[in-house]
């Protein structure tokens, strides 16, 4: 019997195709690939989102640190630095009455000493919602002495709310900086008021515009020099000016700075005007810089 021989069509191990092969290794490294890159893209992602977290936190804390609770009146809120305390605003004397004795009519008309307003110059500021004062340390004479800084809020809200006030509203900033410069003697090639922006550099709040008026009088002021800061911004019609009155020189001055810059990104000024014929005790109101 003749052998059978095998078969050179059927051999004893299946080929292999290396181009076949070759092509479902490549797929399969590079679905590992993408999948370690995507991997890598979203961790990236998260590092950055948790990095901006950090930072936003910390700018918070930042803010609480060194600026007072917030004041709002008059579609203003402001939060001054920590080392400003509030000035009370006047409140009318209570005259008192026997039973059934009316109050007359006289109890209403008593004159209102508002101790917010300046005592060291002559000016009466316009419309003003709110003063601070601080007591820094600065030197006199070869000595330390302390002197107080001041903070004022002023705005042109309720101007709108009366006829005879509302068509000299929008000189509402110059005005008040023409009293400042005129107090003080300011010689007319320094009556100016530059534009400026806080927060300065990125920051997590929206940049505002400001003009910013800094003045140096020569005149001493209890014994010492003091520079006058008048912030000035606007919304719509409605100005705030905020007035910073500060003893040169005066020890802890860096962190002060630090405090006004973020009191001034912090600003808020709503453009809605009060209505006609209403007045400051009648409720809250609802809800770029100024040229000389």
């Amino acid at each position: 019997m003749t052998p059978v021989s095998a078969s050179k069509n059927r051999p004893d191990h299946p080929q292999v195709h290396p181009t076949r092969s070759a092509f479902r290794a490549c797929k399969t490294i590079l679905a590992i690939l993408m999948l370690v890159g995507l991997v890598g893209c979203g961790y990236d992602l998260y590092e950055e989102r948790l990095g901006h977290t950090k930072l936003y936190f910390a700018y918070l804390e930042k803010v609480e640190n060194f600026l007072a609770p917030k004041f709002a009146d008059a579609g203003v809120e402001i939060r001054p630095p920590r080392q400003f305390e509030t000035i009370p605003r006047p409140t009318p004397p209570k005259k008192e009455t026997k039973p059934g004795e009316k109050p007359s009519a006289s109890s209403s008309e008593l004159p209102l000493v508002d101790l917010r307003q300046p005592d060291y110059i002559n000016i009466t500021f316009p419309g003003l919602l709110a003063a601070w004062k601080a007591p820094l340390t600065v030197p006199v004479k070869d000595k330390s002495e302390t002197r107080m800084a001041y903070l004022y809020l002023l705005s042109n809200y309720w101007d709108f709310a009366k006829a005879e006030t509302a068509k000299d509203a929008p000189n509402f900033s110059q005005k008040v900086m023409n009293l400042v410069w005129n107090e003080l003697d300011i010689p007319e090639r320094d009556r100016k008021a530059d534009p400026s922006s806080y927060p300065k550099t990125r920051s997590f709040v929206p940049r505002k515009e400001y003009s910013e008026a800094l003045v140096r009088p020569q005149k001493l002021i209890d014994g010492v020099k003091y520079q006058f800061d008048a912030y000035l911004h606007q919304q719509g019609d409605v100005q705030a000016v905020i007035v910073l009155v500060v003893p040169a020189g005066a020890d802890g001055i860096e962190q002060l700075n630090t405090g006004v810059s973020l009191m001034l990104e912090n600003l808020i000024v709503r453009e809605e005007k009060p209505r006609m014929g209403s007045s400051a005790g009648s409720g809250p109101p609802p809800g770029p810089s100024v040229s000389f």
